[in-house]
C-alpha cells in the first residue's frame, strides 16, 4: 500500500493521466451524459404521470361523491415536488460532472478536472445523505407498524 501521508493539502501534486485512463474518463463522461438525459426524461414522465393520476383521482372522487382532496393533493402536488427536490440536485451534479470532465479532457485543464470530481463528490454525498434519511424513515415506519400491531393484539 502506498503512503500518501507526506502529501500536503495545500500543495499541488502532479498527476499524470495515462492514455488508458484518459480513454476511461472520456467514456465515463459520455455515459454520465447519457444517464443525465435518461434520468431527466424519466423524471419528467414520472411528474406528468403523477399529474394525470391526481387529476383522474380527483374525477373519481368527485363521481363517487367524496369531497376529501387530501389523496389527490398528495398525488398531484406533494409527490411531484418531493420527487423533484430529491432528484434534481444529484441530476444537476452529475450533469456538471459530465460537462466538466469532457471540457477538462478536451482542454487538458487540471482545474476543470478538479471541478468535475468536486461535482461527482457532491453527487455521491447527496445520494449518501438521502439514503441515510430513507433508511431512517424505513426504521421509524417499521417501529410504528410493529408497535401498532402489538397494540392491536393486546387491546
Amino acid at each position: 500500500m502506498q503512503d500518501n501521508s507526506s502529501v500536503k493539502d495545500d500543495s499541488e501534486t502532479p498527476l499524470f493521466i495515462t492514455k488508458e485512463a484518459y480513454g476511461f474518463l472520456r467514456e465515463i463522461g459520455k455515459w454520465t451524459k447519457f444517464f443525465v438525459v435518461l434520468w431527466g426524461v424519466s423524471l419528467f414522465f414520472m411528474i406528468v404521470f403523477f399529474a394525470f393520476t391526481g387529476a383522474m383521482l380527483g374525477v373519481v372522487q368527485a363521481s363517487m361523491g367524496l369531497t376529501s382532496p387530501v389523496a389527490s393533493l398528495w398525488v398531484t402536488v406533494l409527490m411531484p415536488i418531493s420527487m423533484a427536490l430529491t432528484n434534481c440536485p444529484p441530476l444537476y451534479y452529475l450533469y456538471r460532472f459530465s460537462n466538466n470532465i469532457s471540457k477538462a479532457l478536451a482542454e487538458n485543464n487540471a482545474d476543470e478536472l478538479a471541478s468535475a470530481f468536486r461535482f461527482l463528490k457532491s453527487h455521491y454525498k447527496f445520494l449518501g445523505i438521502l439514503t441515510i434519511i430513507v433508511l431512517f424513515v424505513y426504521v421509524v415506519l417499521v417501529v410504528f407498524f410493529v408497535t401498532g400491531g402489538v397494540m392491536a393484539l393486546i387491546g
